[in-house]
């Protein structure tokens, strides 16, 4: 088993960024979901009610730059992240983020025809993982719950040979795409080694309806989140890939080897 495909996805619900290799730390990928957007009430937004924001790609360097993969339209600024402090809201807790994005926040408002802002987490701010699957010193960025999210070529075959129109991997805004196994295999795995790093498998992933947007255009098909429902689902939820937790920090790179040292055969599984 091989990683395919490595992704970060610097600003969450924006398009991710692919790499050939990338630094993993404990919140994970080095700049994976390290912004975040937010309406007027500090509250996070995000593609399931925002398909739109599918659209947007971001370049991270010296400036952060936004640009419309539709319409061509941009915006550029200074990467600043040392900005005042504000307290953001993200699946109803609260955690520390600094602003500073004046001309980024005027384009997303724009775009979103609401007033948000763009903010930036801070080292200093720490958002624990959440403590049933996770150890007390585990943090994670603005990332939905966990460090990393692995998915299956396997596991997307299983799923597109019950769909109309097969869809790509993108749906599952996943950091890491491996090849080689079984269809959900990777939901029986208690501990993995990617390069340099071990990682935990927390949980299997459960699924929104951000699956059924299209991360080409923004467009919706609710067709796909049914069609897992149907394959997968089960006791309230649906379930495709896994949650990942970095036991040490390292690097990873595209082609490495996955492999498993601990398999979860007590685990329920779907």
């Amino acid at each position: 088993m091989n990683i395919a495909k490595i992704v970060e996805y610097p600003i969450k619900a924006l398009r991710g960024n692919p790499l050939q290799e990338a630094r993993v730390g404990k919140r994970g990928l080095e700049n994976d979901r390290r912004w975040m957007i937010i309406n007027a009430d500090n509250n996070f937004i995000s593609q399931r009610t925002y398909p739109a924001l599918a659209r947007l790609k971001v370049v991270i360097g010296p400036t952060l730059q936004l640009i419309d993969i539709i319409s061509g339209d941009k915006t550029e600024m200074p990467n600043v992240t040392n900005g005042p402090f504000l307290d953001v809201t993200i699946w109803g807790t609260k955690c520390l983020a600094r602003t500073g994005y004046t001309a980024i926040d005027s384009f997303l408002s724009q775009y979103l025809l609401q007033p948000v802002k763009l903010v930036f987490m801070p080292d200093e701010s720490v958002r624990q993982v959440d403590q049933n699957y996770a150890q007390q010193e585990d943090e994670v960025s603005f990332a939905d719950g966990y460090p990393v999210l692995l998915t299956n070529l396997s596991t997307l075959k299983s799923l597109n040979d019950q769909l109309d129109s097969p869809i790509g991997i993108d749906r599952f805004r996943a950091n890491l795409v491996f090849d080689g196994s079984e269809a959900f295999e990777e939901e029986h795995w208690s501990i993995i080694q990617i390069g340099e790093v071990r990682f935990r498998v927390a949980k299997p992933c459960s699924r929104c309806r951000v699956i059924n947007v299209d991360q080409s255009n923004g467009k919706n098909d609710s067709q796909v989140l049914r069609t897992l429902s149907l394959l997968r689902g089960t006791k309230g939820h649906t379930d495709f890939g896994v949650n990942l937790i970095p036991d040490n920090e390292g690097k990873i790179g595209v082609g490495d080897e996955l492999t498993v040292l601990e398999w979860a055969s007590d685990r329920e599984t779907h």
